[in-house]
């Protein structure tokens, strides 16, 4: 069958870079994004990671391929910016709050052009948001851009991370979605975004703008990997179920307990392997 990808999307850390997190095999790349140009294929990094971080990953490409970074809060077409969300004030305020009540999770504001650190942090932190940001900056406070926050990331040991997701999550109720990594050995990384802004919605803003139905980038491949919010699984599974007939679908979904609520305790008790196919 002759395949017409219209679309390709991959994530950055532990999927497409190397262990070190900065580099990829270059001459491969190189080889294969040419033949994606010839197809009329386009490329995006879906990514937690800043704009400025991904923007200098794939330098010498960085204009020819779309940008769905801060998880989903920025958006961006490789030549002009597509979204750029910020937290509602009031809510930023209390974040801010919380950083001070808990300095314990190391947090950091993130913005549209930088990564701002509170001086008085460990250097440690702030080279640690740098690592993924590429435009962290010391401030006095970080009230100082409480207008401009795309989202606030925390670290904090492994074995914090659960709770950190919790206390977050009940001192912000609905106003801010508390995710850690999804990886039950993660590195102790959790973001703090608005709720309903994903990377899965941010990549939909990008395939509007190219006029790319989701359904479209479905129907012309033979391979398909559904990498979108577990709790999503349902409907995908109502809306595209005739397209993914016969095709071969790989899994790349786990569930966390902020984001997905209930179903996180039925794959916990089933194991998400069951679960997944009870609802395909």
């Amino acid at each position: 069958m002759e395949r017409n990808i219209k679309v390709v999307a991959v994530d950055e850390d532990g999927t497409f870079l190397l262990g070190d997190g900065v580099s990829f095999d270059r001459p491969r790349f190189e080889r294969v994004f040419a033949a994606m140009e010839r197809a009329g294929a386009r490329l995006v990094v879906a990514t937690g990671n800043h704009f400025r971080q991904v923007r200098d990953i794939f330098a010498g490409f960085e204009d020819r391929i779309g940008y769905v970074t801060a998880n989903g809060a920025f958006v961006h077409d490789g030549l002009r910016e597509l979204r750029a969300l910020t937290v509602p004030r009031e809510v930023a305020e209390k974040l801010v709050a919380l950083a001070h009540e808990y300095p314990e999770y190391g947090m950091s504001s993130v913005t549209t052009e930088r990564a701002l650190v509170e001086r008085g942090c460990p250097q440690s932190l702030f080279d640690e948001i740098d690592k993924y940001t590429h435009c962290a900056e010391w401030v006095d406070s970080l009230l100082d851009a409480v207008d401009e926050s795309a989202l606030f990331s925390g670290i904090c040991a492994q074995d914090e991370l659960a709770h950190a997701v919790a206390l977050f999550t009940e001192e912000l109720g609905d106003a801010m979605l508390v995710v850690d990594s999804g990886c039950e050995y993660g590195n102790g990384y959790f973001d703090i975004c608005l709720p309903g802004v994903t990377k899965a919605d941010g990549l939909k803003v990008l395939l509007d703008e190219w006029g790319v139905a989701p359904e479209e980038a479905i129907a012309f491949g033979d391979v398909v990997l559904i990498a979108v919010p577990y709790k999503a699984y349902p409907q995908i599974a109502q809306d595209y179920a005739d397209a993914l007939k016969g095709k071969i679908v790989i899994d790349a979904g786990n569930a966390t307990q902020a984001r997905d609520g209930e179903v996180y305790g039925e794959v916990k008790e089933n194991g998400i392997a069951a679960v997944s196919a009870a609802g395909s």
